[in-house]
């Protein structure tokens, strides 16, 4: 786990965990909105996926949903797809939401 902090205060995290030999899996991932599109979240999954090149996990997994725009956006810039949708509406309020999983193939 990574975490973030400007002027003494938490502004992001990100915590990887093994699933397997060659495996790990994006379990958390915050950027607080008062620092969002200042590359902060750019640079802790730099940090997560440099970590895994390190260790040898050639496949990373995370799950996420479709209403996280600019995050889904950010896991294409480093190399995730998607590879499942799923009718998700725990949290919906009215509005459909579908949870995805991503994941990262490297060599």
């Amino acid at each position: 786990m990574w975490i973030a902090e400007l002027n003494g205060q938490i502004v992001g995290d990100i915590a990887m965990i093994k699933r397997g030999t060659d495996r790990a899996q994006l379990r958390w991932f915050g950027v607080d909105t008062h620092v969002q599109g200042q590359g902060l979240g750019s640079r802790l999954l730099k940090t997560a996926m440099d970590f895994c090149r390190e260790k040898g996990y050639t496949h990373i997994s995370l799950g996420t949903l479709d209403i996280l725009k600019p995050a889904r956006h950010l896991y294409a810039k480093f190399g995730f797809h998607k590879i499942e949708s799923e009718f998700f509406n725990e949290w919906a309020e009215g509005r459909d939401i579908y949870h995805e999983l991503w994941v990262c193939e490297r060599q």
